[in-house]
């Protein structure tokens, strides 16, 4: 019956850490966190407590057993002190709901004592795991000793401490386990969401990501009032480069490249690979004045910019740039007018800005 009890626990601990971690996904508890993360994830830790208790093993009328701490190890050995402390507080506190007695101010002593314990357990320089199996088995000597003072039946002692070890080790572990199985799933969901829209050899968003930006930011464009303009750029006689160095060297004046871009356009404008040796910038809130001013700058920093090969070699490359504007031309031929302007540019001899 008491190993059915903390199975009961056990369970209601995994399925609302769960739910917890499924909420949390886009607001990962660490000690980085926002300070309303932290109250968040205190304050769920307290509730989770509370519900503990509620189904906890009744061992005498004032005395109860429950996996209660866990939900404290996990909320201090991610986030730290403060999500600990609510939790404490909300614990303790929630506690004394049952009655006001000896067992329970024992309990809320035992519960200060324990976050106290955490406490100094996550400040150590520590492995992760080190400090968690720490934790844990400070955490059962402190309910152990509180136990043997408060319990005088041997019988009873002897029944429920050997169960109360294995089921919150077990139940501690299981907790920990899940949630950083849930960290680094979606952690890794992160790295490929972002490796889709990221071109892998420049690093700047590729052009999904770019057809993606394109049409939030016309929209947003559009519904604001706003301006928006549009540069596509396209590297002059690139695969001559290609076929007098290798591809290897072409993809260093590539990522070269990428880097110019960044250097040379606004901080906010969004500088994308379209592919090949086509890129393109997206300036937001910008007149057709202003773009054509920022293309012109990127072509002099490209022009005067040394590409510097693996074999030490220095290069000169140039770049083609067209520029579109919105609202002087609509959405859907925007793409297409700034294409047009490019390739005037490039039968027009290349290395300069043309627009539409």
């Amino acid at each position: 019956m008491i190993i059915k009890d903390f199975f009961v626990n056990i369970t209601i601990l995994i399925a609302l850490l769960f739910l917890y971690c499924q909420w949390a996904k886009d607001r990962p508890l660490n000690a980085a966190a926002p300070f309303s993360t932290k109250v968040v994830a205190g304050v769920s830790g307290g509730l989770l407590g509370n519900i503990l208790m509620l189904y906890s093993i009744h061992v005498t009328d004032e005395i109860r057993a429950d996996l209660r701490y866990i939900p404290l190890l996990i909320a201090m050995v991610y986030g730290g002190w403060l999500p600990g402390f609510i939790c404490t507080v909300l614990i303790a506190g929630g506690r004394f709901l049952y009655g006001v007695n000896e067992a329970s101010n024992m309990a809320a002593i035992i519960i200060i004592v324990t976050y106290l314990g955490f406490l100094i357990f996550c400040r150590k320089k520590w492995a992760f795991t080190a400090k968690v199996a720490a934790m844990l088995l400070y955490a059962n000597m402190m309910f152990s000793l509180i136990f043997l003072m408060i319990v005088q039946d041997k019988q009873i002692i002897g029944i429920i401490l050997p169960v109360y070890w294995v089921m919150c080790i077990a139940g501690g572990w299981l907790a920990v386990y899940l949630c950083e199985h849930f960290r680094k799933a979606h952690s890794l969901f992160k790295r490929y969401e972002r490796e889709s829209y990221t071109d892998f050899l420049t690093k700047l968003g590729n052009v999904r990501y770019f057809k993606q930006v394109f049409n939030e930011r016309v929209q947003q464009a559009a519904e604001k009032g706003e301006e928006l303009s549009l540069i596509y750029l396209d590297i002059d006689f690139f695969k001559k480069v290609n076929d007098t160095y290798g591809h290897q060297e072409g993809d260093r004046v590539l990522r070269e490249m990428g880097r110019v871009l960044l250097q040379s356009t606004r901080s906010y404008d969004i500088v994308c690979r379209n592919g090949g040796e086509e890129f393109s910038v997206i300036l937001p809130d910008c007149t057709l004045p202003k773009a054509v001013e920022v293309a012109e700058r990127v072509r002099k920093a490209v022009e005067l910019h040394p590409f510097t090969l693996s074999t030490g070699e220095a290069i000169c490359v140039t770049v083609s740039l067209g520029v579109a504007h919105y609202p002087t031309i609509q959405e859907k031929p925007l793409l297409k007018k700034a294409d047009e302007a490019l390739y005037l540019a490039k039968r027009n001899g290349r290395n300069q800005v043309r627009f539409t």
